[in-house]
């Protein structure tokens, strides 16, 4: 048998903390523990709201070390827990998630979760937006987030809602007007998941960021909700 959830509790915290018997803290938090907490800090469940909001600075090492776990549940939580989890300390959880991404840390369904997560909880988020926008270097990742946009099924309004907040969960629009998008962030997303920018970054960067053997698939998928949409003709070598 198991420890008791008391137990359990205690033991995960101090690895979590970095409070081992040897006095030593992983470089990285460990990501059954950090997923265990996160699932059991919903309501009626084991973890108390001061217990989770006292390891927000764990969750925002891990972000930094790039740990794998669900980090969209991590950014709804800290949205739902409200009061219990300063706004500063929130707003470090979005600033670390934000570094990631640009960072190139996380895959494409990470990083529009974090894109949700950070432009509602940081008053500063344009800056961040704008580095999505510009910034050579995420290019690739502006690629990826068309090709999610374009084939997902919802308007731009609902694609931006975290994802546990849309299915079904009466509250969600209430917690969602506590976070509200400002001006300059809904601005801002809707250049980077404008339709025509979005079908002329897949046909810039299609031969460089799509894989042989998906192209076939993709193009019609694309062409379904694009219609029109052609990738260019296959580059040629020049010959010497």
């Amino acid at each position: 048998m198991g420890p008791a959830p008391v137990e359990e509790i205690e033991q995960r915290l101090a690895r979590l903390k970095g409070e081992a018997r040897n006095g030593s803290a992983s470089p990285s938090p460990d990501p059954d523990d950090l997923d265990w907490f996160l699932f059991h800090s919903f309501p009626g469940t084991d973890v108390e709201p001061a217990q989770f909001a006292a390891l927000v600075p764990v969750y925002e090492r891990a972000l930094a070390t790039g740990a794998t776990f669900d980090v969209e549940l991590l950014f709804v939580r800290s949205l739902e827990l409200g009061d219990a989890i300063p706004s500063e300390a929130r707003m470090g959880l979005a600033r670390a998630a934000a570094r990631r991404v640009i960072e190139r840390g996380f895959d494409a369904g990470d990083a529009i979760a974090a894109i949700r997560f950070a432009a509602r909880v940081l008053p500063d988020a344009d800056g961040f937006l704008d580095l999505l926008l510009d910034d050579h270097d995420c290019a690739q990742l502006r690629f990826q987030l068309g090709v999610d946009f374009i084939l997902d099924e919802r308007e731009l309004g609902d694609y931006l809602a975290l994802s546990y907040l849309r299915e079904g969960d009466p509250d969600a629009a209430s917690l969602l007007e506590q976070f509200p998008l400002s001006k300059r962030a809904q601005e801002r997303l809707a250049r980077l998941f404008d339709e025509q920018e979005c079908g002329r970054r897949l046909r810039e960067g299609w031969w460089r960021w799509t894989e042989p053997a998906e192209r076939a698939t993709l193009r019609e998928a694309l062409q379904e909700k694009l219609p029109g949409f052609a990738p260019p003709d296959p580059p040629t070598r020049s010959t010497p």
